[in-house]
């Protein structure tokens, strides 16, 4: 890609992973079986502010370490997931475990539909 392009593709790419991951967070942390109680702003960063805060470390620093998209979809999607449960964790005072389930699910949803449109 050229100057800009990967950048763009990143800025989709993050749209896309806000747009399922977010509403899948605050549900949950809503009314799932682990609802708890939130105010608003705090549950919507919850939804929000893990994938900003490691979307562009898997993007624009994951390419040189692990320089294949097999490599950071096995190796790198883990750690994201695992970084994103423990700011869940801090942010909305969950167990270790339930912060980790609810990261992992988010993350699964997103992966498998960037996974999707990379492949349609």
């Amino acid at each position: 890609m050229n100057g800009g392009e990967y950048e763009l593709h990143f800025l989709r790419a993050l749209g896309l992973t806000l747009l399922l991951e977010a509403p899948l967070v605050c549900l949950v942390l809503w009314k799932g079986p682990w609802r708890i109680l939130l105010a608003w702003p705090r549950r919507l960063a919850c939804g929000v502010v893990p994938s900003i805060a490691t979307l562009p470390w898997l993007w624009f620093l994951g390419p040189w370490l692990l320089p294949s998209f097999a490599l950071r979809a096995t190796v790198g999607e883990p750690v994201v997931a695992l970084a994103e449960a423990l700011l869940l964790m801090l942010m909305a005072r969950l167990p270790w475990t339930r912060a980790f389930t609810i990261s992992l699910a988010a993350n699964a949803l997103s992966f498998g539909v960037g996974l999707l449109v990379r492949l349609g």
